[in-house]
């Protein structure tokens, strides 16, 4: 089993040095999170479509053949498709899913697979798990048992993702989940030995609770996040959000709100390394709502961050309330899709998350002159975040803090 793992954090030590965060250059040392498999890179979201509760179309979203080709044709290589079968088994034993339905999405991964997209399946908006995930917990793995069944002589380019944003009664039990989450990949893997399961951590699949996972040893397991940070602009004007936040946030790319998300990425990458789990953030994206080029400006920010540090990502979404997409006029909104598929880099020598060796050279190591060096920094900015050092659990996180790898 993979050990849960407490990390050693440094509260606001850089931030109050003044140094951009996203510009220091941690020298090479070959520190990378593990690599993703070679088809699956940038990928966007169908969403709104097979996970509307009462079925395709309901939310003006149907998915057409020809939305694979517009994907593939723009430079795509990953398609996610949410599917609610909860909505279309029966909510007692044995908990047949309908076959017409099933069919449906047959039908839709056939027709990505054959435009040699990955495709992505995952179970969408299983609520009632989440508000008693003992009393349903049955249905979540006949659900599981019967979709791995169905596709378990796909091609390796159809992926399982376990569940969409654990929340509700999940968030104050990480063991619960972790044993739901492991009964469904042991049960998977009855059928799908070898396949690609993308696992997820808890509280809607927040990136900091991914050292919460307590995972089975398997060398198939991807882990996915959600990012949507800032919320209140990422989801301004949203009417399904727990707070109604205004429209007309700014985002800027301040080298404040950069490094607010440099910062969570590299926790991400910095467990990816540990645990040698490959990641993808299957989800991040700005509502409609928001200025076009800040949108643009983020949208832009947050998938280079995270290819950078070799973070795979599925846009959200095509062509709904986060639409890169305009379905009215055929046409992608360029500013997205520049955004998205801007030319690709790999990584460099230069790694984007120091070792641990490496963290605590920059912490203590007097004898080296670096570019970005904490040396010229006034003893007292080393002072008061060391009193500050204290091991959190994910509720304490923020997106200002800085994972440094066992410094001490």
């Amino acid at each position: 089993m993979f050990v849960q793992r407490k990390f050693v954090i440094i509260l606001p030590l850089l931030v109050m040095s003044g140094i951009p965060l996203h510009s220091i250059d941690f020298q090479s040392t070959g520190v990378y999170p593990h690599p993703l498999p070679d088809n699956l890179f940038r990928g966007i979201n169908f969403g709104n479509s097979l996970e509307a509760p009462a079925g395709e179309e309901s939310w003006g979203i149907y998915i057409n053949e020809t939305d694979f080709d517009v994907v593939k044709q723009a430079g795509f290589d990953t398609v996610r498709i949410p599917v609610k079968w909860s909505s279309h088994s029966l909510d007692s034993s044995p908990f047949t899913i309908n076959e017409t339905f099933a069919l449906r999405v047959d039908e839709v991964i056939q027709q990505g697979l054959q435009r040699n997209l990955s495709i992505i399946i995952n179970i969408h908006h299983f609520d009632v798990l989440m508000v008693d995930p003992i009393l349903n917990k049955d249905w979540f793995i006949s659900l599981w048992e019967q979709i791995s069944d169905r596709y378990k002589d796909h091609p390796s380019k159809l992926f399982f993702e376990v569940l969409n944003e654990p929340r509700g009664a999940l968030l104050s039990d990480d063991a619960k989940w972790n044993e739901i989450q492991n009964a469904a990949i042991a049960k998977i893997r009855e059928t799908n030995p070898t396949r690609k399961i993308i696992v997820t951590g808890n509280f809607v699949s927040s990136y900091s609770t991914l050292d919460d996972l307590n995972l089975p040893a398997d060398d198939n397991l991807i882990a996915t996040f959600h990012y949507y940070n800032p919320l209140d602009f990422t989801h301004q004007g949203a009417t399904w959000t727990p707070i109604q936040y205004p429209i007309g946030k700014r985002w800027e790319g301040t080298d404040a709100q950069k490094n607010s998300i440099v910062n969570s990425f590299n926790m991400v990458a910095s467990w990816s390394f540990e645990t040698k789990i490959p990641v993808i953030m299957t989800e991040f994206g700005v509502i409609d709502h928001a200025n076009i080029d800040d949108r643009a400006r983020w949208t832009a920010f947050v998938a280079r961050t995270a290819e950078e540090r070799n973070i795979a990502w599925t846009y959200w979404d095509f062509k709904a309330r986060f639409a890169a997409f305009n379905e009215t006029t055929q046409t992608w909104i360029p500013e997205l899709l520049e955004a998205l598929i801007a030319p690709y880099s790999p990584p460099s020598l230069t790694t984007i998350i120091p070792s641990p060796e490496e963290s605590r050279s920059y912490l203590v190591d007097t004898n080296t002159n670096q570019n970005n060096s904490l040396l010229s920094i006034p003893i007292s900015v080393f002072i008061i975040p060391i009193l500050l050092i204290i091991q959190v659990r994910k509720k304490q996180k923020s997106n200002f803090i800085i994972l440094v790898n066992k410094v001490f």
